[in-house]
């Protein structure tokens, strides 16, 4: 008896009509971020940017298809994380500053970039769906440790004393 192996192409998706990118949890913990916020990793799907402002580093914009940064929408669980109140559009970007939750405990997440069914309400350019880690009975954690020796650094523009 002669062994035959087949293969084929990965087929295309054809339950939906999202154009989606998903965040594994491999790639959260692996992946280096200027800051601990898992929005960082949005840049990941095409046509999303994650823009630091360089004089204050504290504000940060997610925005995607050349759209303002309020036409993005975070949902984490279902729930959505939208800010009405403040120009940031989202928690954990620009006025808000904060960080909706920390990024260890994201389990993964989904950047859909078009063609978002309608459920996902409050927003133009992009939805990022984020589901938590679920609990258990094992203890588990980890730490953060970071250390930057500021003569390693260099200035840019802004900090430069002329």
């Amino acid at each position: 008896l002669e062994t035959q192996v087949v293969t084929a192409a990965t087929g295309k998706e054809t339950r939906t009509s999202e154009s989606a990118t998903n965040v594994t949890q491999a790639q959260i913990s692996k992946l280096p971020t200027p800051s601990r916020n898992f929005l960082d990793l949005a840049q990941l799907a095409p046509g999303v940017t994650v823009t630091e402002d360089r004089v204050n580093g504290q504000f940060r914009t997610v925005s995607a298809g050349g759209q303002a940064p309020s036409s993005v929408n975070l949902f984490v669980d279902g729930t959505s994380f939208k800010n009405d109140l403040t120009q940031g559009g989202i928690v954990g970007q620009d006025a808000s500053r904060g960080n909706p939750f920390p990024r260890n405990a994201v389990d993964q997440y989904r950047v859909i970039a078009q063609n978002f069914k309608a459920e996902y309400q409050k927003a133009t350019s992009a939805v990022i769906t984020a589901t938590t880690k679920s609990g258990g009975n094992v203890w588990s954690g980890n730490a953060l440790v970071g250390y930057q020796n500021a003569s390693m650094v260099a200035l840019d523009s802004f900090q430069r004393k002329d």
